[in-house]
């Protein structure tokens, strides 16, 4: 039996920003986010304002594309 004592109990990601290509794979991918990008030209200042504000994080734009459905709700977390 070896000694696992001294290994890591979870292994340790960094999850930073996304890059701009990945960024914009990652709204490309999304179901409601490209929706709403290639819907209308409001959707699309939504989604790129969405990209803007989360800074390209996938975490917080997780959060804020939960609310794409709602264009007032989104509206209303970006503001």
């Amino acid at each position: 039996m070896t000694d696992t004592s001294s290994e890591p109990a979870a292994l340790w990601i960094p999850l930073g920003p996304l890059s701009a290509d990945e960024t914009a794979l990652y709204i490309r991918t999304h179901e409601k986010l490209a929706r709403l990008f290639y819907g209308d030209s409001e959707g699309r200042a939504l989604v790129r304002r969405l990209a803007h504000t989360s800074r390209g994080h996938p975490l917080i734009m997780d959060r804020l594309a939960a609310l794409a459905d709602d264009r007032h709700a989104l509206t209303a977390a970006l503001d």
